[in-house]
């Protein structure tokens, strides 16, 4: 696997210098905007502060932040679908605004496969399901049980509408005999 990269890197490399003059324009040539659809000093914020800096030793340009939460991402993602699409305006996208709210919400303002084109993949990121030490369970199946008599079922907080855990959560209770229930914050009840 490992040989085969290196060829098909070797005769990238071979083939450049007969492209080299098709035109091709500086880039970049001025500051980049990278919209981060999260508030500041979260961890996706932070992720994002580390890329851009690397970015911009990479690039000789300023790599800029500018943090568009709300909405679960929606506006910050909707704010790059809107800009020109010129390379100066920048997503950093995540599984909620590219795939979660475009499948959930028809208002969410931009469709991700038609709007954004990947360029670069940062990380990977896991979902994990956690319980007090004190309660007697050491599987989902014993946790399961130990919940199916409770009225209230299962009681699920995470940090917004469109995140990545309450799809899990949803996806999970509509399965048979799966059980779950929804805190919902007191804004999202007085809507």
């Amino acid at each position: 696997m490992a040989r085969i990269t290196l060829v098909c890197l070797l005769g990238l490399c071979a083939a450049l210098p007969a492209v080299g003059g098709a035109h091709a324009q500086a880039y970049p040539t001025k500051v980049i905007k990278m919209i981060v659809p999260a508030g500041p000093g979260g961890p996706t914020d932070v992720l994002a502060r580390l890329v851009a800096d690397r970015m911009s030793a990479a690039l000789g340009q300023p790599v800029i932040i500018d943090n568009r939460g709300g909405g679960g991402g929606a506006i910050g993602a909707k704010a790059v679908a809107l800009a020109d699409p010129d390379g100066y305006t920048l997503l950093f996208g995540n599984t909620a605004t590219l795939a979660n709210i475009p499948a959930i919400s028809k208002s969410a303002g931009y469709d991700s496969a038609k709007n954004f084109a990947g360029v670069a993949k940062v990380m990977d990121s896991y979902q994990v399901l956690v319980v007090s030490p004190n309660l007697p369970v050491k599987s989902v199946a014993e946790l399961t049980a130990l919940l199916r008599p409770i009225p209230a079922r299962s009681i699920t907080a995470p940090p917004g509408r469109s995140i990545s855990p309450i799809s899990r959560a949803n996806s999970t209770s509509s399965r048979p005999g799966s059980i779950s229930w929804r805190c919902i914050s007191r804004a999202e009840r007085n809507r």
